[in-house]
């Protein structure tokens, strides 16, 4: 029996967005250019950062997740883009 083709699950962080930048300081990027699995809510939303760093920063102590509240912090990877052939045939 083949198996299914499953594409690999991203693990999804939660930052604290701070001036624009991620509390963590992770990455200088907007946060429009940031790798797969990273996503952003503003520092008032403290409940929905995953980030440990980011909470570390403000103080906060990460909350205890269950197993159903961690899979749903998982993601599967996107697929990469096929390159564009300008050629005709």
């Amino acid at each position: 029996m083949a198996k299914a083709n499953r594409e690999p699950e991203v693990e999804i962080v939660v930052h604290a967005l701070r001036n624009g930048l991620a509390s963590c300081r992770f990455t200088t990027l907007p946060n429009s250019k940031w790798p797969a699995g990273h996503r952003w809510v503003f520092a008032q939303q403290k409940d929905f950062v995953t980030c440990a760093e980011c909470r570390a920063v403000h103080g906060w102590r990460l909350p205890e997740l269950g197993e159903a509240e961690v899979a749903k912090l998982v993601e599967p990877e996107p697929k990469p883009k096929e390159p564009f052939d300008v050629r005709s045939e």
